[in-house]
Order: C-alpha cells, then structure tokens, then sequence
C-alpha cells in the first residue's frame, strides 16, 4: 500500500506491517487536525513521506 522512502541511495522498498500501520494512523491524526485547523509539524513530515513513490507505481 504504502512505500517508504529510504535516505540512502538504496532502492525503495514495499512498507512492511508496522510501516503500513504507523501510516494509515499517521494519516488518520493529521486528518483530524487538519480538520480543527491545527498541525503537527513532525506528523505532516511523517504523513508526506508515506505517499507512495511514484517510481514504484509503473
């Protein structure tokens, strides 16, 4: 679902289960901030970098 981006120049790799979990409650938590107006800087860095890769999507 999700892919995790990797700050070495190693390839990409699929996210495992805890990646995908922290993800999607990531997710979940920046949604409903956003929604009341308010953010977390370290969640919306932790939101942006589980939007899947595009490189990995062909």
């Amino acid at each position: 679902m999700k892919h995790v981006s990797l700050v070495t120049k190693k390839m990409p790799a699929r996210a495992d289960l805890w990646q995908d979990i922290l993800c999607e409650v990531t997710g979940v938590v920046v949604g409903l901030l956003e929604a009341k107006g308010g953010s977390v800087p370290l969640l919306t860095y932790l939101d942006e970098k589980c939007e899947p890769n595009p490189v990995l999507e062909q």
